[in-house]
């Protein structure tokens, strides 16, 4: 069997029932034909050039074969002058003469590899070399050769297959020529030809799926985000199956590993890819919604723990977890954590209307058991929300009048709207029975007020004080002092802090409510 590269012609690859391609990436198509009587089938003969050698050198020999029959030169058998470690066989269409130096002009048929020292050698070819009937090609054999002197061109050998035309030795490849020089050995060959019309064989090469998740991942992700590796498409329905189980093209993948997938197609050919992936959680960052606040209202905005936040970098240069603004502006603040993985959160604040103001709650005496009650001083109010503290229905007046039905001790409270935002205040209102007496100037006085360090408490002719109380505008009391039925009493003001107090004064008549403003 002749196998060939070419339905017609060209040279002839191996011979045999067997043919090992050369490497494929992809389908290629051979030819084959069957072969009798020679041509590399049965039936072989050879050719002796002559023998009896005495010069040599390291280039080898060249000669012409002029070919009556088609043949397949199978091996050669030549006379080495020295050792070496390869020879090479070329050959070209045509004589040698004229293209002795001219490698272009030669192909080469084989490198057969091979040591050698001097004496006869047997080269062998892998792949015969054809000859045509009617074809002069001309023999390359680069080796250190050994070869005969004789009368060059016009040494002829002929048997019945072909006619031998010596030739030229040469020193070096494609160099040094020695003029004439005869090859000293002998060319064997399948002689005769009958073959058979070249039948196509195709080496089929199917594609493998060039799997490529990409390279390793090392990657920040929002809690309860994943990302998504992806096999990629491929012709000739493709299976994916994932190392566990799953058989999508893509995986969604939220914690740290290794990840690997198989793409098998149609054809039964296999891609493989692992990828590493390192995932880490981003800080947890939310400023919430854009809002709105009053002129003059102070909005603490709170980047949050993080968790594991280790720096923060608000957009006006802040570096600390909060942030206290009182303008318009949008904010943003980027948070870094130990990880080194970077959140970031925006929120707009608008400034718009402003928040009511009072200077506390006044409380008048009309009665018994009957207070009158007013903001002071109340600025950018809607409306007010009167809170008596009996657990009475509450009244949305601004200066309401109130009767109590029980002697007690109450927590009056007031909620002032305004048309952006509120404010709270707070009085308390002591009934001690039927002498309680009206909270007018002449029951009592307090000077200085609004006072700074001290303030002198002064009760009218007939009345004795037996305690003073001093309650902040959360209702708290902030100062307490039993007094032994003085009229006068100085109060220090040490550690108060600015703004409206209420005085109660506990007299021998009943009890007096008293504002005091403290300017620190």
């Amino acid at each position: 069997i002749f196998w060939y590269e070419n339905p017609t012609g060209g040279p002839l690859l191996s011979n045999g029932s067997t043919f090992t391609t050369p490497f494929l990436n992809q389908t290629d198509t051979f030819y084959a034909s069957a072969g009798a009587g020679g041509g590399g089938g049965s039936g072989t003969d050879s050719l002796n050039s002559m023998n009896g050698g005495g010069n040599g050198c390291g280039g080898g020999v060249m000669f012409d074969l002029i070919a009556i029959n088609t043949f397949n030169i199978d091996s050669f058998k030549a006379n080495a002058y020295g050792s070496g470690s390869n020879i090479k066989i070329y050959y070209k269409n045509g004589t040698y003469v004229g293209s002795e130096t001219n490698q272009s002009a030669w192909t080469l048929h084989e490198t057969v590899n091979m040591s050698y020292g001097s004496g006869y050698i047997n080269i062998p070819l892998t792949n015969p070399l054809p000859v045509n009937a009617g074809d002069t090609v001309a023999i390359y054999i680069n080796y250190y050769s050994g070869y005969a002197n004789g009368n060059g061109a016009n040494q002829i050998i002929t048997n019945n297959d072909m006619t031998f035309k010596a030739g030229v030795g040469l020193c070096s490849d494609f160099g040094g020529t020695n003029n004439p020089r005869v090859f000293d050995g002998r060319i064997y060959y399948g002689s005769g030809s009958c073959e058979s019309p070249r039948q196509a064989v195709v080496a089929t090469i199917n594609p493998i799926p060039d799997v490529n998740l990409g390279p390793n991942v090392d990657t920040c992700v929002d809690p309860g985000s994943s990302i998504t590796l992806d096999a990629g498409t491929f012709p000739n329905s493709p299976s994916y199956l994932w190392q566990n189980g799953t058989v999508n093209q893509t995986r969604q993948v939220s914690t740290s590993g290794s990840y690997s997938v198989i793409v098998t197609n149609s054809f039964g050919c296999s891609g493989y890819d692992t990828v590493q992936v390192n995932i880490k959680p981003k800080p947890i960052v939310d400023l919430g919604p854009d809002t709105t606040i009053c002129e003059g209202e102070i909005l603490e905005l709170d980047a949050g723990p993080g968790p594991n936040a280790v720096a923060y970098f608000w957009n006006t240069g802040v570096l600390s977890r909060t942030l206290f603004v009182d303008h318009s502006g949008t904010y943003s603040v980027l948070v870094t954590n130990s990880q080194g993985c970077v959140k970031s959160d925006t929120i707009n604040v608008t400034i718009s209307g402003h928040i009511p103001t009072s200077d506390g709650i006044a409380v008048t005496n009309l009665g018994p058991k009957t207070f009158n009650f007013k903001a002071q001083n109340a600025t950018g109010v809607v409306s007010y929300d009167w809170d008596f503290g009996d657990g009475s229905p509450h009244s949305f007046g601004s200066n309401p009048t109130h009767t109590y039905e029980h002697v007690g001790n109450y927590l009056v409270k007031l909620k002032i709207l305004g048309s952006c935002g509120q404010i709270n205040d707070s009085a308390y209102v002591y009934i001690v029975g039927i002498n309680d007496i009206s909270n007018d100037a002449k029951s009592i006085l307090l000077y200085p007020n609004p006072a700074q360090n001290i303030v002198q408490v002064q009760v009218a002719d007939e009345l004795t004080m037996n305690k003073i109380t001093i309650i902040n505008t959360l209702g708290q009391k902030v100062y307490e002092q039993e007094m032994q039925h003085q009229k006068n009493a100085t109060i220090s003001l040490h550690g108060f802090a600015s703004g409206l107090y209420t005085i109660q004064v506990e007299t021998n008549k009943g009890m007096i409510n008293k504002k005091l403003e403290i300017l620190k």
